[in-house]
This record gives structure tokens, C-alpha cells and sequence, in this order.
């Protein structure tokens, strides 16, 4: 595969690891202690990397054409997650700074795994870039454009310009809609296109459930969340539903399967009677591994969570059996517990100290349940194998990402019992670019003003709840004003759109979950803030 063909990543911050497999004699009298040798790891400075190779920076003479390599590249770079181990050849080298060597490298015979690792990492880096270039395009024009306006205005003032008072007054140039502010605010009818009183015409969401957006609190998550363009046909179908107080027809189809809860809670209630801390934890567990099972998008073939979900019902029906509970089932399930939120709650935005305390808390229940397996005790309680689900389920998450477990791209909302904005790609992605398997164009359906969408909201908590409802577009505004930068071409990703909706045809079960998460939002920050708070004033006893 041809370098310069792909998306090529700039970033030395990324450890890189190499080491020579396949030396001569000749290079190596040659190059003497100068040189890599066969076996030995050595830490050098990435330059660039792509889905067909790298480069990296090393002293003078260190390769030549027609070395092997075989390299360790930590794309995480966290402690815990194994590095990639790739095989490389040595296509050749120029001169770098320093008396140093850049040298050039195509990697061999890669691993599907690794490949689709590596590309969706590069794929999120070059998302992460152009993002940052246009917001801050974006900045620097509404820099100019309030330099601007001060400069107009000082020149205004000195020349004292007088307007007269019955030439009408310009409107004032209002800011364009920017991701996180405040759907606009609809035209209110005039006092004689009001319906009577007495009238009990039904409204849409906007004047009953949802209301104006300016009236909504809302809030910014990065949570699942998807949107679908529908016609004028079905909008109208989802209508008379809506007019009717039916359930409005699913425009998202959805694989997760309930199952009947009734037989666990008695199993629940007979474990609480031995151990009352052991019945409540399984039931709190049982919640949480059920959210989990529902948040798999429904294109996803493998649901990892499933087999977790049936083996605790196994591991639930062993603890009804026994005769006593004692306090090492209770303590594990609350350490799994811990570890189920400590993974999935933050979205894999984790800190080096959670990470570390994540840590702990596997080891501990890992040392535990092994220690009483070893002492060959009669009692099968099934928590070895519900623990060996979970560590299977944290396994796939690191390697592959919460995006490839539950098949959906959590995403960056802004979110109001009113309405959704998001960011919309304006432009097709060339899969063939980014070196992925199928090179297909992946045609992005255009938006504008007055299109009727379809959203599906995922938002936190237990159990977890999809909020699904109709509504329109009201406003589409690009990240950059140039006009190339949203034409549909094949030669990358450009900046995307932002897109506002409001939601027209929503349940009143949807609205309520929608403000009871905005309040929850809320109080978050404030418990936060007051936390803040007492940390930083310093009392003195």
C-alpha cells in the first residue's frame, strides 16, 4: 500500500518501539555500536504514521533499504493497553535536523485487528483535526468580524453621522447560529389567528410537549445519538398516529430482546431474606448489565453483554440455592458493580488515577474468587464465571473501543425537551483514502431548512432510556464560510455542518425522560460546583 496515498498523522508524541529481525553480518560490521541490533528494543521518535506505514527519526546510518523492523506502536498510550506489534521494511530515508535520519518504512503483512485499529484511530485523529482547524477559522472570522464592527462604529462616532428619523432604522446584523446556543425562536401567530378559547384542537410538541426552545433548559452530552431524513409521507403517517394518541411507528429499528424481570425479582427476594445487602446488589447489577444490553445498536450481529446478562441469571439462581450468603459474594458484587460503572459511565474519557483504581478493584475480585477456587470449595455459586464474562466484556472494550462494542459513535449534542443540535457531515468520506477495506463513497444525505427528520437520543442512567421523536429543521449552519469547503468530493472529510431540529411530534413519556435528564444535568454541575467550592476555600480549625 502506498504511503502517500493515505491520511498520513503527524504526532511524536505517540511511543514507538523498534527492533531489528533480519540483520547481515555486513550491515552490522559496518555500522558497528552505531546500529539496531537484531533483538534488542530501542525507543525512537515517530515522525508520521498512516494505514501503510510510518516514519521515524534516528541517528545517521542506523538503516538501510531492505531492513525488517518489527515495531511496537502504543497508539492509547495508557498503562494497561498492549501495544501494536507491526512488521515493517525500510523503503529508504532522507537527511533530518540534528545529524539525524528520517527514515521511511511499509508495514508487512499486518493483522485485520491491527489494520482496522490503526485506521480507526487515524480516522478519529484526522475527524479531531479538521474539527480544530474550523472551529478555529471559525474564531479567527469572528474576529475580524468584531474589528470590523469596532472599526465602523469609531468611525461613525467621528464623523457624527446624523440619521434622519423617518428614514428607517437598518436592522441590527445578528451572529449566526453556533453549536450550543438556543434553537431561534418561533414567530408567535397574531391575536386574531388564535384558535377560540373553547376550542380543543390538538397542538404538535412545540406548543404543548416540547414548547419554544427558549423556554427549555438544555444541556451538552456526548451520548449516542442518530437522525434519519424522512419524507413528507411518513412524516404525515407518524401525524395521524400522533393525532390519534398512538404509539408513534419506530423509525429506528432496535435488536435488544427483554426479558421477563418477575422470576428475578423473586429470586432477589428469597436472597435478601439470607442477606439483604447481596438481594439489593444483584438487582442493581442486573439493572445495569440490562441498560448495557440495550444500548447495542441493533446492526451490531454480536451483542457482547448477552452472555454477561445470562450468566448472571445462572449466577442468581446457584445463590438461591445455598444455604448461606456470606460477605464475599456481597463485597465482589459491589466491586463489579463499581467496575461496570468505572468502565462504561464516562465513555472511555478516563483519567490515569480512575484508570488506576479500575485496576485495583479487577485485581482484587480476580485474587479473591481465585483464592476460594483453590481451596476446592463444594459451593458453586457461579461468581467465578459471571466474573470471567466481565473481564471478557472490559477486554473487547479496551482493544476495540466503545464504538465497536455497542456499534454506534457516541456523539457531541446539545440537547433541550424541545429539540437536538448536532454536527452534520456536509461532504462524502473516500474510505479508500482513509485505507479502509470497502472503497466506497459513503453518501451523506443533505439537510435544509424545513426537511422533517427522525432523532433517536440515548441518554444515561438506570435503566437506560432512547428518546425517539419527529420534528423539523430550523436552521443549518456550516462551520466555514467558504464555499469550497462544503462542495461533495472525494478527496476527504471537510468541515461539518451544524444542524438544529425541533421536535413536532414527540410523546409525553419522551418529554418527561428529556427534562428529568436536563434536572439531572444540572444538578450534577451544581454538586460539582459546590464540591469546587469547598476545595478551594481553606478553613481553619
Amino acid at each position: 500500500m502506498n504511503q502517500r496515498r493515505d491520511f498520513r498523522l503527524h504526532d511524536t508524541s505517540i511511543p514507538l518501539s523498534i527492533r531489528r529481525t533480519a540483520p547481515t553480518r555486513l550491515i552490522n560490521a559496518s555500522r558497528g555500536k552505531g546500529g539496531a541490533l537484531e533483538g534488542k528494543w530501542q525507543e525512537v521518535t515517530l515522525w508520521d504514521i498512516s494505514a501503510g506505514g510510518l516514519s521515524f527519526v534516528y541517528d545517521d546510518d542506523g538503516f538501510e533499504r531492505g531492513d525488517r523492523l518489527e515495531l511496537r506502536v502504543n497508539l492509547a498510550n495508557l498503562p494497561g493497553i498492549p501495544p501494536l506489534v507491526l512488521r515493517a521494511q525500510v523503503m529508504g530515508g532522507t537527511s533530518h535536523k540534528n545529524f539525524q535520519r528520517r527514515n521511511f518504512c511499509r508495514f508487512e503483512g499486518v493483522r485485520s485487528s491491527d489494520q482496522d485499529t490503526l485506521q480507526g484511530h487515524l480516522f478519529n485523529r484526522q475527524r479531531m483535526q479538521l474539527q480544530e482547524q474550523a472551529q478555529k477559522e471559525w474564531d479567527d472570522d469572528q474576529e475580524w468580524q468584531e474589528q470590523e464592527e469596532a472599526w465602523e462604529a469609531e468611525a461613525d462616532d467621528e464623523a457624527l453621522i446624523e440619521v434622519e428619523e423617518d428614514q428607517p432604522q437598518q436592522p441590527a446584523k445578528k451572529r449566526g447560529f453556533r453549536f450550543g446556543d438556543p434553537l431561534p425562536k418561533q414567530p408567535q401567530k397574531a391575536d386574531d389567528e388564535k384558535p377560540p378559547e373553547g376550542s380543543e384542537q390538538k397542538q404538535e410538541a412545540p406548543q404543548s410537549g416540547g414548547g419554544n426552545q427558549r423556554q427549555h433548559e438544555r444541556f451538552d452530552e456526548v451520548i449516542p445519538f442518530a437522525w434519519r431524513k424522512v419524507e413528507e409521507r411518513e412524516y404525515l403517517e407518524a401525524k395521524r398516529f400522533y393525532d390519534a394518541d398512538k404509539p408513534l411507528p419506530a423509525p429506528f429499528t432496535s435488536g435488544y430482546q427483554p426479558i421477563d424481570v418477575e422470576p428475578l425479582e423473586k429470586s432477589w427476594a428469597a436472597i435478601s431474606v439470607q442477606n439483604h445487602i447481596t438481594g439489593q446488589t444483584l438487582a442493581e447489577l442486573w439493572k445495569k448489565v440490562d441498560s448495557l444490553c440495550s444500548q447495542v445498536s441493533a446492526t451490531k450481529k454480536i451483542n457482547l453483554f448477552v452472555p454477561l446478562r445470562d450468566q448472571l441469571i445462572k449466577t442468581t439462581s446457584s445463590l438461591v440455592t445455598l444455604n448461606q450468603i456470606g460477605t464475599l459474594q456481597s463485597e465482589n458484587l459491589k466491586r463489579m458493580v463499581a467496575i461496570i460503572d468505572e468502565v462504561f459511565a464516562a465513555q472511555g474519557m478516563t483519567t490515569q488515577d480512575q484508570l488506576k483504581q479500575r485496576r485495583e478493584l479487577i485485581r482484587r475480585v480476580r485474587e479473591e474468587l481465585r483464592t476460594s477456587k483453590r481451596r476446592g470449595s463444594r459451593i458453586q455459586d457461579g461468581m467465578w464465571e459471571l466474573f470471567e464474562k466481565l473481564e471478557n466484556v472490559i477486554d473487547k472494550v479496551n482493544q476495540y473501543g466503545h464504538d465497536h462494542v455497542f456499534g454506534h459513535t457516541p456523539q457531541d449534542v446539545n440537547v433541550s425537551a424541545g429539540g437536538v443540535a448536532w454536527a452534520e457531515e456536509s461532504s462524502s468520506i473516500d474510505r479508500a483514502k482513509l485505507g479502509l477495506r470497502k472503497s466506497k463513497h459513503q453518501e451523506v444525505v443533505p439537510l435544509k431548512r424545513g426537511d422533517h427528520v427522525a432523532v433517536r437520543v440515548g441518554l444515561k442512567g438506570t435503566p437506560w432510556v432512547w428518546v425517539v421523536g419527529y420534528g423539523e429543521v430550523v436552521m443549518v449552519k456550516p462551520l466555514s464560510r467558504r464555499a469550497n469547503a462544503q462542495q461533495d468530493t472525494s478527496k476527504g472529510i471537510y468541515p461539518p455542518r451544524r444542524v438544529a431540529m425541533q421536535f413536532t411530534l414527540i410523546t409525553d413519556e419522551d418529554t418527561d425522560a428529556l427534562v428529568k435528564a436536563t434536572h439531572n444535568k444540572q444538578l450534577e454541575e451544581r454538586r460539582k460546583q459546590y464540591l469546587d467550592d469547598l476545595e478551594d476555600d481553606d478553613f481553619i480549625f
